[in-house]
């Protein structure tokens, strides 16, 4: 019966597997390297008890990282998703949109009885030009077309 079909959650059990019985290993060695009298030991064995014990962690940390990896990966390996998905992923963001908007002018809207708030419109005089006085806002002739862009000039 396989463990499991995920073949990084394989590697990383097989790396902290290994990583583990290597470290308790070299524990034991280091334990029995330090209980040996300093004039009937070789300080080289030291290098490799140490190199050991320091490949296991190597090993259980690379298993711990292949393990995350080989989760994150899952969703990279997985196929794109269908038009109908990316359909309805749209559908339900443009509802959200839709709900966010119709709440908004529900809370914005006035109570019965009451007079909406606004901000008042401030007036821009023209500045003066030389020889001409302004006395207020800048007439528009009665028959001007209206300006590009606005609601009128499109109707």
């Amino acid at each position: 019966m396989p463990l499991s079909a995920n073949p990084a959650a394989r590697s990383a059990l097989w790396y902290i597997t290994i990583g583990s019985l290597l470290d308790v290993w070299a524990g034991v060695w280091y334990w029995y390297m330090r209980s040996i009298p300093d004039g009937n030991r070789d300080t080289s064995w030291w290098y490799i008890c140490m190199g050991l014990l320091l490949s296991g962690v190597v090993l259980i940390v690379i298993g711990l990282l292949v393990g995350r990896i080989g989760r994150e990966a899952r969703h990279a390996d997985a196929p794109p998703a269908g038009l109908a998905e990316a359909q309805m992923t749209a559908n339900a963001g443009a509802a959200n949109a839709d709900a966010a908007t119709a709440a908004n002018v529900t809370a914005n809207t006035p109570a019965a009885g009451m007079a909406a708030v606004t901000a008042p419109t401030p007036m821009v005089t023209p500045a003066p030009v030389a020889g001409n006085a302004v006395i207020g806002p800048a007439a528009v002739p009665p028959n001007a077309p209206p300006a590009p862009g606005t609601r009128q000039h499109m109707v």
